[in-house]
């Protein structure tokens, strides 16, 4: 499954009827923009590309998975596991990242432009021409300075 696109309209049949097992699937230029999706599994799943504004993924695992130059406009990642994710170019305009993990995630390039980050884990993450304009950083944890 990892290669061949997936239905989009398959999976938001599948989770409605309980599954949330979607690891390592291919997303890539799929549109589910306003779905709820919380606590679903896309561990190493490619949304690269996707058009997924106004997604629910709270407490959603998304470790490893890939939403370069995706477009997550005011999406809610409350307590997300974004760990070791690819989010370069991502539009995270208005995203809710409260207590998301974030550690070693690639956000080079990503616009958080009124993101919420309260308490959201950034250890480790690559940061480079990550715009956040507008973001109160006050509770977000970053690399540790020894």
């Amino acid at each position: 499954m990892e290669n061949t696109p997936f239905d989009p309209q398959d999976l938001l049949s599948r989770y409605s009827s309980g599954e949330r097992d979607f690891r390592n699937i291919n997303l890539s230029d799929s549109i589910l923009s306003w779905s709820d999706l919380s606590h679903i599994d896309l561990r190493g799943a490619d949304l690269s590309i996707a058009i997924v504004e106004g997604i629910c993924l709270t407490q959603a695992k998304l470790c490893q998975a890939n939403f370069s130059r995706a477009d997550m406009t005011a999406a809610t990642l409350i307590d997300a596991d974004l760990s070791y994710a690819c989010l370069r170019q991502c539009d995270l305009r208005g995203t809710d990242l409260t207590g998301a993990n974030l550690s070693h995630a690639d956000l080079r390039g990503a616009n958080l432009t009124g993101a919420n980050l309260d308490h959201a884990n950034l250890m480790d993450a690559k940061l480079e021409k990550t715009l956040f304009k507008n973001v109160d950083l006050s509770s977000t944890r970053f690399t540790k300075i020894a």
